[in-house]
């Protein structure tokens, strides 16, 4: 497998190279997870409304483009397709950018095309730090999980990030950042209130304290001394998207935060994902879930994932997250014969709610949501 990855500033002309390839039938678009219809003018649109909401002004590219390509001959579906470009941008950093992927067989070779927003559903930019390294980690790794031909060539022509200048001292950050991170998964499986949280981090070397943001919403900073210098790090520095709910797990006084569908239906995939390969029974795989705030309730032979950290939950239908989380599969890895009966418990006694709303993905229950969808429908006609 051959990895390469371009930066650029035109979600448009990317995405119409790719939809004239399909009106050639040389290409078809096999995952699409930025917008509610598979069409050049939503999608472009989709990813330019992500990105127009940025934190910072400060971002050279707003989008990238990744290339996977896969030796002659090499057979592979659609949905391990799906699953690799799923797993090479959680390794570049992508896990919570809006994406799409593109089959392209115009050539010899089978390869696919990943274009991605650099600026996550959260407003800030995903760092490009050594993202040419990442990416021939991700294939070698690739390789060897789906027993696929090793590419020999590794010498490719691409636009140096910014990252892969930085010095062994930013490395060492990067490095730092991951020891932070597995402190915080660990504090959070032992303790259950703010305080016993931070002294339990504090135990562990690392410093943690509550901090306001000009909207006056809390924000934990994190920092950690190496050799007689300290390196801070915020919630959204080491990973937003998995901390977002830590105030609400830890009953921080936080307000519930506010999201939109998009963000609970990302927020909900990243977390059962983790869940679900981590878990080994039931129970396990629906504690997990309960500490990060989402819980699953069943209506007949069919599941619905909530996420209770937000102030307006939706509640997704099992295949809307993902296939391998249906009731059907989860019997199948948990034997749920056993211990199956808690799974008959209706949508009664739901936490702040009486019955959850059941949506589909990319609609929201909330007026603003809804206004900005018969925005949409105008539109189109």
């Amino acid at each position: 497998m051959l990895g390469i990855i371009n930066k650029g500033n035109n979600f448009t002309n990317l995405l119409t190279y790719h939809f004239a390839k399909i009106s050639e039938g040389t290409a078809e678009l096999i995952d699409n997870r930025v917008s509610l219809e598979d069409n050049l003018k939503d999608m472009a649109s989709a990813f330019e409304t992500v990105s127009a909401n940025r934190v910072s002004s400060k971002l050279q590219y707003e989008a990238a483009s990744v290339m996977i390509s896969f030796e002659n001959n090499e057979q592979v579906n659609n949905d391990t397709l799906c699953l690799i470009a799923e797993h090479t941008l959680d390794h570049l950093g992508y896990d919570n950018n809006p994406y799409a992927v593109f089959r392209h067989n115009d050539t010899d070779n089978l390869h696919i095309h990943i274009t991605v927003s650099r600026v996550n559903y959260d407003g800030y930019s995903t760092s490009d730090f050594l993202d040419f390294e990442k990416i021939q980690e991700a294939m070698r790794h690739l390789e060897k999980q789906y027993d696929l031909k090793p590419t020999l060539k590794q010498t490719l022509s691409r636009h140096k990030s910014f990252g892969e200048h930085y010095t062994a001292a930013n490395k060492a950050e990067e490095f730092l950042k991951g020891q932070v991170l597995e402190s915080i998964r660990e504090a959070l499986i032992e303790n259950n209130n703010i305080d016993d949280y931070m002294a339990s981090l504090q135990h562990k070397g690392i410093y943690c304290r509550i901090l306001h943001n000009k909207q006056g919403h809390r924000y934990i900073k994190y920092g950690i001394n190496r050799n007689g210098e300290t390196y801070y790090f915020s919630e959204s520095n080491i990973d937003y998207a998995e901390l977002d709910h830590v105030n609400y797990a830890l009953k921080n006084d936080k307000p519930l935060v506010k999201k939109a569908a998009h963000e609970q239906l990302t927020y909900m995939r990243r977390i059962i994902k983790r869940a679900y390969v981590s878990s080994s029974s039931w129970t396990q795989y629906r504690e997990f879930l309960n500490n990060y705030g989402i819980v699953i309730k069943a209506n007949g032979g069919e599941l619905y994932y909530g996420n209770h950290g937000v102030e307006n939950p939706i509640f997704y239908l099992d295949n809307k997250i993902d296939g391998r989380y249906t009731l059907n599969n989860l019997s199948n890895k948990f034997e749920l014969a056993s211990d199956g009966p808690t799974l008959t418990s209706s949508f009664d006694n739901v936490p702040r709610q009486s019955k959850p709303k059941l949506s589909s993905p990319g609609m929201s229950s909330s007026g603003d949501d809804e206004e900005k969808e018969e925005k949409r429908r105008k539109r189109r006609r």
